[in-house]
């Protein structure tokens, strides 16, 4: 099977975009790069340990509330992007960036925009297809034998 490589644009130069180039499908990355691209244009308050309050940096009331646990890797917004559309917003790479996180987590790496999963997913469809094939073959021979 040929898979067709296509290049990807670095826009902003940060680690986590060249971490989810990597990870992801074209169409994932550039879904993801778009909310990244926005991402610097709002700002993160801290409410407590755990929580922020992130809104666009002109604002000075609303915005979403992201609530972030470092050491499980847990973070999560209240616009629900993620919950959605399986892709993070820009309020909760906003606050991966400026809480020094330089990858995304995988559990926010969803199996079905990872290019690796793809990639295995076709190969185990592959398998399948043969040992059907094999079935039918051993099935349709054993008949000829009787």
């Amino acid at each position: 099977m040929q898979r067709k490589v296509q290049k990807v644009f670095l826009e902003m130069g940060s680690p986590i975009e060249s971490h989810a180039a990597a990870a992801l499908t074209p169409y994932a990355f550039q879904k993801l790069q778009d909310e990244l691209v926005l991402a610097p244009q709002y700002a993160s308050f801290p409410l407590d340990e755990y929580c922020f309050q992130v809104r666009r940096h002109t604002e000075l009331n609303g915005g979403c509330k992201v609530i972030s646990d470092p050491c499980q890797e847990h973070i999560r917004c209240s616009c629900n992007q993620f919950d959605f559309s399986g892709f993070l917003c820009r309020h909760v790479l906003r606050v991966l960036s400026s809480s020094n996180c330089f990858h995304i987590p995988d559990q926010y790496l969803p199996n079905r925009w990872c290019v690796n999963v793809l990639s295995s997913t076709a190969h185990s469809e592959r398998i399948h297809h043969q040992q059907l094939v094999t079935s039918e073959l051993v099935a349709e021979s054993s008949e000829i034998e009787e």
